[in-house]
C-alpha cells in the first residue's frame, strides 16, 4: 500500500516522522492507518542504553468514528490557525496527536530502514483484517480498538468490554456507580 508522508522532519530517521496511507473504508466509517517513527535515543536520550532504537506504530484514525465532538476537541489541541481549511489529513493528525486512535501493531529495531519497511508491509494486512486488530484489549483496564477509535475512554465502557470477555476488574480498581 502507498503511504504519503503526512508530518515530521525531514531528517526522519533522526527525528521521526508520520506517514498515512489512503483513506479506506470499512464499510461503516473511512479511516485512515498513520504509522508514527520514532527515533527512541533521540526521544529517550540516555534513557534508551539497551533498547531498540527505532520503533514504528502502526495506528488507525477515523474522523468518521471519533465523531464531532472529539474532532473540535482535538482540532483545538492542535493550535491549528481558525482560517486554515481542515481537510481530511489535517483531521487525522488532529486525532493522531491528540491520542484519539487505535494502536494495531508495532514494529521495533536498530535498523531504521528496515523498521519502516516492516510497518509498510503491514498496512495492507491490516487494512483487511482491520476488526480483528480492534476486537481485543488495547489497554489494561478492558478498552477495545473500537472504543479508542471512537474516543471512548470511559470506565463504564471498560467495565462492560471486561465483563463481555470474561475478566475481571484488577483488585485494586475500584468502580463507583
Amino acid at each position: 500500500m502507498k503511504t504519503q508522508f503526512l508530518t515530521g522532519d525531514i531528517d526522519w530517521l533522526t527525528y521521526g516522522g508520520k506517514w498515512v496511507s489512503p483513506r479506506l473504508n470499512n464499510e461503516d466509517f473511512d479511516y485512515w492507518l498513520v504509522i508514527d517513527f520514532v527515533n527512541m535515543d533521540e526521544a529517550c536520550g540516555l534513557d534508551n542504553e539497551r533498547q531498540p532504537k527505532y520503533i514504528a506504530e502502526v495506528s488507525a484514525v477515523s474522523p468518521d468514528a471519533a465523531g464531532p465532538e472529539n474532532l473540535e476537541r482535538a482540532i483545538a489541541c492542535c493550535g491549528f490557525p481558525e482560517d486554515m481549511e481542515l481537510t481530511d489529513l489535517a483531521k487525522v493528525e488532529a486525532l493522531h496527536t491528540y491520542g484519539i486512535l487505535a494502536l494495531c501493531d508495532t514494529f521495533e529495531g536498530n535498523n531504521g530502514h528496515k523498521v519502516l519497511r516492516q510497518a509498510k508491509q503491514a498496512l495492507d494486512p491490516i487494512a483487511r483484517m482491520l476488526g480483528f486488530f480492534l476486537d481485543g484489549p488495547k489497554n489494561r483496564i478492558g478498552h477495545s480498538g473500537w472504543d479508542c477509535l471512537k474516543g471512548d475512554l470511559s470506565i463504564d465502557t471498560a467495565v462492560a468490554n471486561r465483563e463481555r470477555w470474561g475478566a475481571a476488574l484488577p483488585p485494586n480498581m475500584h468502580v463507583s456507580t
